[in-house]
């Protein structure tokens, strides 16, 4: 992890931070633009601007810029609010735009927050969000995305089991957010493969922590963008086509098509969605409107 130090010179402290701190916390900002962290901070400090916070953390580095023994005007909770006055002030960057950069941002603000919190000896109970102090929805990003999440993360970090990665096994799960990367190893460092998107229904074979290894080796996706889904085997069985009839990647008609099969083309469904068939060996799905059970 590399951090780099830049000092707010003292002829800016009278508006960058006044008093001096004992800090109690940890507060999580985004930064909703898609400047560095480099750059915010730089910004931050030169400017007469009263707003100021402790550090930035983009996808490659954290940058400091106010000491922590000095107190950030971030939270909006007035002169003596705690989060202005005993809160250490992070700010995730790209979470205007948010996608891989920002995924990798907030990897790196979740391991620089695990590495505070063993400094201070705290447990995940010191991080707290702007929106804790203020009610502003903020970290607006990570929020969407889910705070338990992110908290999840960090705890990863610490060595301890999280809250919530652990009811995850295999099964069927649908995606929940507009759009998941499938990455080639349980990681967000990982190439991406490939993207699924809202509703898109995928299986599980084996699970490692928050992510899910997809059937057939296709590779992984993180289930904290996910929920889980029943399969519905009420129309299993054997079909024959009534008419030209396309296989599916995905159980819509905007789906890409993966083949073609000719009027009396035989096929054994292993489980629907309404009335789309999922084809056996994960060959694809079938609308079954065209179709007669054999």
């Amino acid at each position: 992890m590399q951090i780099t130090n830049v000092t707010c010179p003292s002829s800016k402290y009278s508006i960058k931070c006044p008093y001096s701190m004992t800090p109690q916390g940890i507060c999580v900002h985004n930064t909703a633009n898609d400047a560095s962290a480099m750059s915010e901070v730089s910004y931050m400090l030169g400017n007469n601007n009263k707003t100021s916070f402790h550090a930035a953390v983009d996808n490659t580095r954290v940058v400091t810029g106010i000491p922590f023994n000095r107190n950030a005007w971030h939270a909006g909770d007035g002169g003596s609010g705690k989060g202005n006055r005993t809160q250490i002030a992070i700010e995730i960057c790209y979470s205007k735009s948010g996608g891989e950069r920002f995924e990798q941002a907030e990897d790196l603000a979740a391991q620089y927050i695990a590495y505070l919190l063993k400094q201070y000896s705290w447990g995940i109970e010191k991080v707290s969000k702007h929106q804790d102090y203020s009610g502003k929805y903020c970290p607006h990003r990570t929020l969407d995305m889910g705070w338990e999440r992110f908290l999840n993360k960090i705890r990863a970090q610490l060595g301890n089991t999280t809250t919530n990665s652990s009811r995850y096994s295999a099964g069927s799960y649908e995606v929940n957010t507009d759009t998941l990367n499938v990455r080639a190893s349980a990681s967000t460092s990982s190439r991406i493969v490939t993207q699924l998107h809202r509703g898109s229904k995928q299986g599980v074979d084996y699970t490692s922590g928050s992510w899910g290894h997809l059937m057939n080796n296709a590779g992984w996706i993180c289930l904290d963008y996910c929920k889980p889904y029943t399969i519905d085997r009420s129309r299993a069985g054997s079909y024959e086509t009534t008419a030209r009839l396309n296989v599916r990647e995905e159980p819509n008609t905007s789906s890409r098509i993966i083949t073609t099969l000719n009027v009396g083309s035989r096929q054994a469904v292993d489980y629907n969605i309404g009335n789309w068939g999922h084809l056996q060996n994960d060959a694809g799905w079938i609308c079954l409107d065209y179709c007669k059970s054999i």
